[in-house]
């Protein structure tokens, strides 16, 4: 992956266009209800659409966001959620079981979320990296986050 160093979310998502040749928009949508998911991936014959709920961190819905990219680079086809799940959100004034009929139901799969969930982390643990201080000027701090690190299995705090 071609990750922006410094790291700018919006030109990742402008050269992940470019070599898929394909648009994606990054969309905000409401919380429909608690345990929704913060995030979903809606691909289409000419867009792919990733969805993050509002009111997150930028640094979440980056994450979010990743997440769902990753089920777009892993070819998965279906976003997770079941019709009945999607209705309110893209058909508010619609009965979710007149929806339900008329598109019939997509399967959720473990697997495949496990898969995406990774590929955003690496991606993540690449823009941390980028975006982490490699000098701390206090000596106690230094020492405290050095330890954290260490304890994580690798250090990159100076004094």
């Amino acid at each position: 992956m071609d990750i922006p160093d410094p790291w700018d979310f919006g030109v990742f998502c402008e050269r992940l266009q470019e070599r898929r040749g394909r648009s994606l928009e990054v969309l905000p949508i409401l919380p429909v209800r608690t345990g929704f998911p913060n995030g979903l991936f809606l691909p289409s014959d000419t867009v792919d659409r990733i969805y993050t709920v509002e009111g997150m961190t930028p640094y979440h819905r980056e994450h979010i966001a990743l997440h769902e990219i990753g089920h777009l680079l892993l070819g998965h086809e279906e976003c997770g959620l079941d019709v009945m799940e999607l209705a309110p959100i893209f058909f508010p004034h619609l009965d979710p079981a007149l929806v339900k009929m008329v598109l019939g139901r997509s399967e959720y799969s473990n697997p495949q979320e496990q898969q995406v969930e990774y590929f955003a982390s690496l991606v993540m643990a690449q823009v941390d990296e980028r975006r982490m201080p490699r000098t701390v000027e206090d000596p106690d701090i230094a020492e405290v986050l050095g330890r954290l690190e260490a304890s994580w299995g690798h250090s990159p705090w100076q004094r």
